[in-house]
């Protein structure tokens, strides 16, 4: 994979931040950090629209690849969290879903899964998604105050 030279000088960051994302996810409860992902839909599936670019695309991809390389685990749910405040600081309108899918046919074991997209851009979990029931959404707009859920 090829890598500008501003995607490698975010990935010290990024692999920072997931650290912080994965201690968060472990130790604090979401309705104490939901609100980075912004105002609670429930269920619904709403995309925010904007200009997205090829350059938020490169980034989801120096997230994932990142998140591919920690001696912890990254799971989407702490790449979601590195999405979020990315897209938060760069003040763009993005969608997080958090979803289930049965395990297997004969189970009631669920998998659950995040994921971030920015208008029809999949900054994270995108492919891994497929299958996924949305069971709640999230959306930040600037102009959109967050809920504390």
């Amino acid at each position: 994979m090829h890598f500008t030279w501003r995607e490698k000088l975010m990935m010290p960051v990024i692999f920072l931040a997931l650290g912080a994302a994965r201690l968060m996810v472990l130790i604090v409860p979401f309705r104490r950090y939901g609100f980075i992902f912004g105002h609670k839909l429930g269920s619904r599936a709403v995309q925010p629209s904007i200009d997205a670019t090829a350059q938020l695309a490169d980034r989801g991809r120096v997230i994932r690849t990142v998140a591919k390389n920690t001696p912890w685990s990254s799971n989407c749910l702490a790449q979601a969290i590195v999405a979020a405040v990315y897209l938060r600081i760069l003040r763009l309108p993005f969608t997080t879903y958090f979803g289930v899918k049965k395990s297997n046919k004969d189970a009631v074991d669920l998998d659950a899964h995040a994921w971030v997209v920015a208008g029809d851009i999949g900054i994270t979990g995108l492919k891994q998604s497929i299958g996924m029931t949305p069971v709640s959404t999230f959306i930040f707009a600037p102009s959109i105050k967050p809920s504390r859920t």
